[in-house]
């Protein structure tokens, strides 16, 4: 008689979906507020997939570096900073920043979850705004740089942490700087 094999608590189980892809369940927390248990799925073509998708879930649990999945898009992201973070500057200003985010960036990537958007995907972005498109002429490099705002040693600084998902809030805390001598150093 086999001996049927239980997971480890928080590792997850593994299922065949009638569908034909893997699910892997997991549980991600406690809500704060009923105490209820927040389960989580991952999913792929093959188990092994999902397993290897299910050891980094829970490897960043175990380590405290778990960011929940978000939905928030980048355009949802960049009208919430518009409204809410630049109250302090100028009218003309935000509507400067207003009209840039709609007629720069949302039509490129202003739909993609920004949980997803990976710096291979705004590197093509900014290449497709230097060579420009049948609705705009091209940009500059300085001008990509003005429209992005973050300078680009803050942004290769930026660490997970940084990012908070559930507000939509990225804290610039450090930059990235080369010296003379080709040798990186976070300040």
């Amino acid at each position: 008689m086999a001996i049927k094999k239980k997971a480890a608590n928080g590792a997850g189980s593994i299922r065949k979906r009638a569908d034909g892809r893997w699910e892997g369940q997991y549980v991600a927390g406690y809500d704060g507020g009923t105490g209820k248990t927040i389960h989580r799925s991952v999913y792929g073509k093959t188990q092994k997939e999902v397993r290897q998708k299910l050891t980094e879930v829970t490897r960043s649990l175990d380590t405290g570096t778990y960011q929940a999945p978000n939905r928030i898009t980048v355009g949802d992201w960049l009208d919430k900073w518009a409204d809410t973070y630049c109250y302090a500057l100028k009218p003309r200003t935000i509507g400067t920043y207003k009209a840039q985010i709609k007629s720069r960036i949302k039509p490129y990537i202003g739909s993609i979850c920004l949980s997803k958007l990976s710096n291979v995907r705004v590197q093509s972005y900014y290449k497709d705004l230097i060579q420009g498109d049948k609705n705009h002429a091209p940009l500059s490099p300085k001008s990509v740089q003005n429209i992005h705002g973050i300078r680009q040693s803050e942004l290769l600084g930026l660490e997970w942490a940084d990012i908070n998902f559930e507000l939509g809030e990225i804290t610039v805390q450090r930059q990235l700087q080369r010296d003379y001598g080709g040798k990186n150093t976070l300040l």
